[in-house]
């Protein structure tokens, strides 16, 4: 794989020039998680370096899938090709998903029931499988409030999975967890990528005697600018300078528009949308918050510090052109590679991305796998109990409704993107490792049966031989911008970073 170098200025557009507005990029700082470079210095002496190194011993394999929207167990199901799938996962020492839905006992659960809801057995099921490790950090994490939220994280305790991105407060959902299995000590950070205005789930931490704490997610807040020509930005301004229009019957003025700061010509926030010239026109920038970006980094790295193997996680829908549709968002943003890349250099042993619920490209950084996009690997939408939402959408009500639960599902999902084919078809990879050293990845391709009866669509089985080539393909494309090389052996991709 071709070598990248570290980059720590999360982001700064392609060009380099960095964006001149909304929260600055940690550039040029290390990301010790505060205090500075005089606090490291002022420690024993230590070969702190040594504990960023991938410290498992012996042969090591890891699964990792994408997001389960998931209802129902389907684990005893007969289903050879559906067995077939869940034993890639088992034959690993740690298999990792993202569970986007959330679980409760109905019986004994008093909170609200809304979006995605799934039952207990959901928890026992996905640990039979072999994943021991969540992310629980999304964008429908918040469904059923933080009732919905903390019944789910207590039930995947019961059941033995860890997770990481939600909690009590904030300072539990920002926190590494660690697990241990035969090879050592397995931690993980993981984050939810939200735009501003959209964090209503973030955490809280208690402030003084003013404000109490408050369960929810960990976010990684951005911001957003668009990437325009010079023209359109003059004339962008053109049209804010026409707004501002003194009449007499004003009796207090506003501030006049200010330029955003740096080059005036360059950037205009037009009614809170950021607009700039510099960049490659048609795409989207992304500007991290850095006091979010310097307590991530001081998880991951302090979670390393105590694990012998890291992973960072992120769930986030960002997509890097503005005419790119949902859900083939199989482009990476500039600001998700940055991130990723940097992730490493903090110490990650691996970086799940999950989200889009399209496949993106594979890296190899420094020897780590970076996996942009592991698409859906449950897909159980259609199944679920109906919302005040779902008889608004077609002026109904639960009394009068002709329509029984599951078409009223499939009418909900039914719109532009959501009954995409690409949405039905993923991978399982499995990384695996001598003595910390990343020798191969094998990408299974997973069908979730877009034309199967609704009883079983959504589940994960093996991709037949046609559909196999065709996602194993396409992840050949996606990743072929970062250096990888992805051998197409039977119905199985391989990478060889050794080999390399």
């Amino acid at each position: 794989m071709t070598e990248k170098k570290q980059t720590h200025e999360i982001g700064d557009r392609q060009t380099g020039s960095g964006s001149d507005f909304g929260p600055r990029p940690l550039k040029g700082q290390d990301h010790d998680g505060g205090g500075g470079n005089a606090m490291v210095e002022a420690l024993p002496e230590f070969d702190w370096e040594k504990e960023l190194a991938t410290k498992i011993r012996g042969k090591f394999a890891m699964a990792a899938v994408g997001d389960l929207t998931m209802m129902r167990p389907f684990g005893p199901f007969a289903d050879e090709s559906l067995q077939a799938v869940l034993s890639i996962i088992r034959n690993a020492d740690v298999g990792f998903a993202n569970l986007e839905s959330n679980i409760s006992d109905p019986p004994n659960y008093t909170g609200p029931l809304r979006g995605f809801m799934g039952v207990k057995e959901v928890a026992t099921d996905i640990k039979s499988w072999g994943i021991n490790v969540v992310s629980k950090c999304a964008n429908h994490g918040f469904d059923s409030g933080p009732e919905g939220m903390l019944a789910t994280l207590r039930l995947l305790e019961d059941a033995g999975v860890q997770y990481a991105g939600s909690g009590r407060n904030l300072t539990e959902a920002q926190a590494a967890r660690f697990f241990e299995i035969g090879h050592g000590r397995i931690g993980i950070a993981a984050t939810y990528a939200v735009e501003e205005g959209t964090d209503a789930t973030r955490a809280a931490d208690a402030w003084g005697n003013y404000t109490a704490s408050r369960a929810g997610q960990n976010t990684l807040r951005l911001t957003r600018t668009y990437n325009i020509t010079q023209e359109q930005v003059d004339q962008l301004r053109t049209i804010q300078d026409s707004l501002y229009v003194l009449d007499e019957e004003i009796t207090t003025l506003r501030k006049p528009p200010q330029p955003v700061s740096g080059p005036a010509a360059s950037a205009i926030n037009l009614n809170g949308t950021i607009y700039q010239a510099g960049g490659v026109a048609g795409t989207i920038d992304y500007i991290v918050n850095p006091e979010d970006l310097r307590q991530q980094f001081r998880q991951i790295k302090g979670g390393k510090q105590y694990a012998d193997f890291m992973i960072a996680s992120i769930h986030a829908h960002q997509a890097k052109w503005v005419a790119e549709a949902f859900p083939e968002e199989t482009s990476t943003p500039q600001f998700l590679i940055d991130y990723a890349h940097a992730a490493v250099d903090q110490g990650a042993d691996v970086f799940m991305g999950h989200g889009p619920h399209a496949l993106r490209g594979i890296e190899i950084y420094r020897g780590r796998p970076i996996f942009y996009g592991l698409g859906q690997f449950v897909r159980q939408s259609d199944w679920r109990t109906p919302t005040r939402a779902d008889f608004d959408a077609f002026q109904t009500t639960p009394e009068t409704t002709p329509l029984t639960p599951a078409e009223l599902g499939v009418l909900r999902t039914a719109g532009p993107g959501f009954r995409h084919r690409a949405m039905y078809q993923s991978i399982i990879a499995v990384s695996r490792y001598d003595d910390g050293q990343l020798q191969e990845i094998h990408i299974y391709p997973v069908d979730l049966g877009f034309d199967r009866p609704l009883s079983q669509v959504g589940n994960p089985t093996l991709a037949n031989e046609k559909l196999a080539r065709d996602v194993l393909e396409h992840m050949q494309r996606v990743s072929a911008p970062f250096g990888t090389e992805i051998l197409i052996e039977g119905n199985v991709g391989v990478i060889r970073p050794s080999s390399r």
